[in-house]
């Protein structure tokens, strides 16, 4: 599963979020924050690991039920 949005929303999403401080977002310039979005959508998609994955637009809401049986499907090999 990949999840996908617009580099703008990536960077908003990595302001506001909280984390553990052991990471040390805190510490972050909106710059420095910017240069790992920027590095993040230097290299977009999936890992590319061998199988096709399940790419999630969540750039709006996700419907969570539909996403579960898309899962569900892939893990039963009955989808894609």
């Amino acid at each position: 599963m990949f999840c996908d949005c617009d580099t703008r929303r990536v960077a908003e999403r990595f302001r506001t979020r909280k984390r553990h401080p052991g990471h040390l977002d805190q510490d972050l310039t909106r710059e420095e924050i910017n240069d790992r979005v920027a590095a993040w959508a230097a290299h977009p998609g999936p890992l590319g690991l061998g199988r096709r994955p399940l790419i999630i637009d969540t750039s709006q809401t996700v419907d969570i039920t539909t996403l579960a049986k898309e899962v569900a499907a892939l893990v039963a090999g009955t989808q894609r």
